[in-house]
């Protein structure tokens, strides 16, 4: 039972790494599904996209692992770097990512 446990805490994200989290109030309402806030959703997921394709290879790997839930061991053995050089890539990629949205919300 423990070795579950164990596992389950392994392949959730450190969430050290991640940016603050999101705040409630600027998402869109729910029940707001017109004609401006569907644009401007699919802004956001076009724009979120573009940044991560833009993303150098190594750290754009290392993002989509991270947010499939491996753990950086996990990462770091896959692209056979050590588990701080991924943790590293991962927060440039992570400020890169956040910098670039931050642009289209202003």
């Amino acid at each position: 039972m423990i070795d579950y446990y164990r596992a389950q805490a392994r392949r959730r994200p450190a969430m050290g790494v991640m940016a603050d989290p999101i705040d409630v109030e600027d998402l869109p309402d729910r029940n707001d599904d017109g004609p401006d806030t569907l644009a401007h959703v699919r802004a956001l997921v076009d724009r979120s996209l573009a940044l991560v394709q833009a993303l150098p290879a190594e750290q754009r790997e290392i993002v989509l692992m991270y947010v499939e839930g491996l753990s950086m061991a996990e990462i770091g053995a896959i692209t056979r770097v050590p588990a701080e050089t991924a943790r590293s890539r991962l927060r440039r990629a992570l400020t890169k990512l956040r910098h670039g949205l931050e642009e289209l919300a202003s």
